[in-house]
Parts: structure tokens; C-alpha cells; sequence
């Protein structure tokens, strides 16, 4: 027998309490569908607790120190993704903004983050043969297995969406205060998921979330490059495996000659088509990660923002004519990111080209003096072979509605 008080959860024995779970009554009446009694102490009190549905009413100097130098998400990324995800005509290109810090009684910051509200496909990380045939249904419901999720981050971005003091004593109360602010978020917004991202296999975090009810689900690989001081481009290459220096000297110094690269900062009307095309052709063959597509203005708005920069690539016998683009942000001049690829798959096996591509970001952000660069998810083997970490991200989901889960599940086992 179980006994609900003022104070908490009490068995007969009275060995649990809400406080040792680091739960409330609110909580408590949410899940169970229980009407309040009285107003509920909350033991996190002290917290100063900071929710903002833009970035422009965040410190930029604050954001920047606490979350600033990885991925598109520094104080000018995000001001970045909110012009491009709002007013636009699809439903899956609105999303919604809210930015979390936490602080202490004396203001020092606990932890920060930022959630997205956004259409996501159900099959996401399904394996490619599910998606293949739920692609097909959605040729005539375009919203067939969809939903609305909060996500930690967002489907453009890539990292460590979470800054967390784990050494201060109200850590855990914070990481508590954040899960409430999610279940509300959940509910004031109508989304049917709850998703928190891009995180490595770490105990302590991983502990949190099962408690909370969160399943864990592995995600593609992430891989980074860390430059070394004065680092070039001869000395990178010279420190690669014997191996991966006889693949790059195979499938890209012998084309490189044939390419004109460019760095462009903005883009004229020819060059805007031809990289949408070339993204469009990546982004309908990304089963693997499986996704919206983004809303059409936002190579022109990349063009217009400097921190962006278009790497292209096309043969010097037809020079106006791209055949592979990378879209590079400068994070904080810290960290380079090409956050997306665009190709022409006729020419990919013939000349390599997404290698090169990737060998001449390398090359790019050595030039420009990075810290690092963020290679990002998927296609790990490729950038393995060219010096890049590997390592393993898994998302914790919590579904309110299993449907979707279940059904994808028979889906994977009948393919």
C-alpha cells in the first residue's frame, strides 16, 4: 500500500519520499490524473530559473562562455535558425525557440540549454529499408507518421546541446528543474515526444534519464578533428595511417588537379540553384537519418550571413557547372562546421568527389587557423579514413503515445 501525503510518497515502511526522487506532487497529479490538494513546496527553490522563447533576450557574451565554439548553435547560429524557421509556409519549417538557464541563489549559471518544437518523422533513425517504404506512403499523406517533438537542440544542429556545473552541489536539483520545464513544455506545446540529443555513453546522465523514464536510443556516429598548433596541411596528411595516406594520395591528390575549388561568401542566382539541387540530391538518399527537408530560403539567408561560407567544387573543363558543395559555419573563429553536403552522384565514383570534399574542408580549416572541426553524423567511415574521431552519440526518448513506436517496430521485423 502506497500513501500520498503532503510530504511525498510514503510506503508502509516510509522509506521513500518525492524528495529522494527528486520529483513533486505536481508531477505526481500530472501522470495520474489526480486534481491538486494544496500548492506544493518545491525543493529546488533557491534555483533562479531563466525560460526565453528567443535568444535575443539572452546574454550573447553568457550563451557564448557556456555553450559557444560547438556546432551552429553560438548566440548568431541560433538568431540564425530562428529567422530561417519562422514564417514559412510548411508546417515541418515553423519551429518553435525556448532557451533554459539555470542559476544558483548568487546567479552563478548550473546549466543552460535550448529545445526546439518541430515535426519530425517517426522513422528517423529507423534503418533505411523501414524508411524506404514509409517514404512512399508519404507521396500521398506528406504527414503520415509524424509528430511534434521537443527535442534538446534541434534537426539542424549537431553536439553538446547542454551546459551542466556537474560539480555544484545543486547539479542534480537543476537537472530536475529542466525535466519539469520539459513536461511542461510537452504539454503547453502538444508534442507527442520528448527528445535529448547527442549525448555520449556517460553514467551518471544516463542514470538520470532511465530514472526519469527515458529509452536510450544510439544515433550516428559523431566525428570530430582537433588541430594542433601550427598545424598544416602536409604534416595532418603525413600523420595519417600508412593505409588511409595511400587511399588519399589514390582518390584525391590524383584528382585534385582536376577541380576548380572555390570559397564563397555569398552567392549569385547561378551558384544558389545549382546548391540547392546538389543538397536536395544528398538529402532524398539520407534514409539513414531521415528527415524534413529545410525550407527553401535558407541557402539565400546563409548567403547573406557571414558566418557562413559555400566550399564547391567543379571540374575545370566545365567550370560552371557545380558538382559538389560543403556549407561551412564559423563557430566563434574556434570551430569550422560543414553542417551539410550537397552532390552530383554522377560523378561521385568517378572522381571522388565527396572525398574531396572533405579533404579540402580539412584544408580550408587549417588555413583559417580552427581550433577544430565538427565533421558531424553519418558517413563516419569516410571521414575515419581522413583523421577524424569517431565516437558514439545515443538520444534518450519518452513517447506519450506508443503507436508510432510499435508500429515501426513490426515494420523492422517484416522488411
Amino acid at each position: 500500500m502506497v500513501t500520498l501525503t503532503r510530504r511525498g510518497w510514503y510506503t508502509m515502511s516510509g522509506v521513500s519520499t518525492l524528495e529522494d526522487t527528486f520529483t513533486n506532487l505536481d508531477r505526481v497529479y500530472h501522470a495520474f490524473k489526480i486534481k491538486p490538494l494544496e500548492k506544493t513546496i518545491n525543493p529546488s527553490s533557491e534555483l533562479n530559473v531563466q525560460l526565453e522563447s528567443t535568444i535575443q533576450k539572452i546574454d550573447k557574451n553568457l550563451w557564448n562562455n557556456l555553450l559557444g565554439g560547438n556546432g551552429v548553435f553560438d548566440w548568431e547560429g541560433l538568431k540564425f535558425l530562428e529567422d530561417v524557421f519562422t514564417n514559412n509556409g510548411l508546417n515541418e519549417h515553423n519551429w518553435e525557440f525556448r532557451y533554459l538557464i539555470i542559476r544558483d541563489k548568487d546567479l552563478k549559471p548550473i546549466l543552460a540549454t535550448f529545445f526546439t518544437l518541430s515535426l519530425w518523422k517517426d522513422d528517423m533513425l529507423s534503418k533505411p529499408s523501414v524508411s524506404d517504404k514509409i517514404e512512399k506512403e508519404r507521396l500521398i499523406n506528406p504527414y503520415y507518421l509524424t509528430s511534434k517533438v521537443v527535442s534538446m537542440g534541434s534537426l539542424f544542429t549537431e553536439g553538446e546541446h547542454i551546459y551542466l556545473d556537474r560539480d555544484h552541489y545543486q547539479a542534480e536539483y537543476s537537472l530536475n528543474v529542466m525535466m519539469q520545464t520539459l513536461e511542461k513544455l510537452e504539454q503547453n506545446l502538444d508534442a507527442k515526444m520528448v527528445a535529448l540529443r547527442d549525448f555520449d555513453s556517460e553514467g551518471r546522465l544516463n542514470q538520470f534519464f532511465h530514472g526519469q523514464g527515458f529509452i536510450k536510443v544510439q544515433m550516428p556516429n559523431s566525428c570530430q578533428v582537433r588541430f594542433k598548433e601550427n598545424q598544416t596541411i602536409k604534416n595532418y596528411i603525413e600523420e595519417l595511417s600508412t593505409r588511409n595516406r595511400r587511399h588519399y594520395r589514390k582518390e584525391i591528390l590524383a584528382f585534385e588537379p582536376q577541380f576548380e575549388v572555390r570559397f564563397l561568401k555569398s552567392l549569385e542566382k547561378q551558384w544558389l540553384k545549382q546548391i540547392k539541387g546538389l543538397y536536395n540530391n544528398v538529402h532524398k538518399n539520407n534514409l539513414g537519418l531521415n528527415t524534413f527537408s529545410f525550407p527553401d530560403s535558407l541557402f539565400s539567408e546563409m548567403s547573406k550571413h557571414p558566418n557562413w561560407e559555400f566550399i564547391t567544387l567543379s571540374l575545370k573543363d566545365n567550370p560552371n557547372e557545380l558538382i559538389g558543395v560543403m556549407l561551412c559555419y564559423n563557430n566563434l573563429d574556434q570551430t569550422y562546421i560543414p553542417a551539410f553536403v550537397g552532390l552530383n552522384y554522377d560523378y561521385v565514383k568517378s572522381h571522388h568527389i565527396y572525398r574531396q570534399l572533405l579533404y579540402q574542408t580539412i584544408k580550408r580549416a587549417i588555413d583559417l587557423n580552427f581550433k577544430r572541426l565538427d565533421f558531424g553524423m553519418t558517413a563516419s567511415f569516410e571521414k575515419r579514413k581522413l583523421g577524424a574521431t569517431v565516437s558514439e552519440k545515443f538520444a534518450y526518448i519518452q513517447v506519450s503515445d506508443n503507436y508510432s513506436i510499435e508500429l515501426l517496430g513490426i515494420m523492422e521485423n517484416h522488411r
